[in-house]
């Protein structure tokens, strides 16, 4: 499914996703950046979807969070479907409707 979108908009769908984690984690940008070395502009890049995470940025952030790394791609999937059937700019309301699971 991924390869048949548009980058940009998985990028947004995936930084929907890896914001809402961190956000249930309780967690601050800056924490995150503390604790795995990442710095606070490329997380926030990330979770903006202005770039997209490299996948070793991407199994530190997975493992950090306590979570699959098979839940994040899922999910933003799911979100990606979700903005595109909302036709809307802003992503509050997919953010809102996101379930992420866990494996603790």
């Amino acid at each position: 499914m991924v390869s048949e979108v548009n980058n940009k908009e998985f990028k947004k769908a995936l930084g929907i996703v890896l914001k809402t984690v961190r956000k249930l984690r309780g967690h601050k940008v800056i924490v995150v950046h503390k604790s795995t070395g990442i710095s606070e502009t490329s997380i926030t890049s990330w979770e903006t979807g202005r770039h997209g995470p490299s996948i070793d940025n991407l199994n530190i952030l997975v493992r950090f969070y306590n979570i699959q790394l098979s839940t994040i791609i899922m999910n933003a999937e799911k979100t990606l479907v979700k903005l595109q059937q909302e036709k809307h700019p802003l992503a509050s309301k997919a953010e809102k409707s996101i379930i992420v699971g866990d494996n603790r």
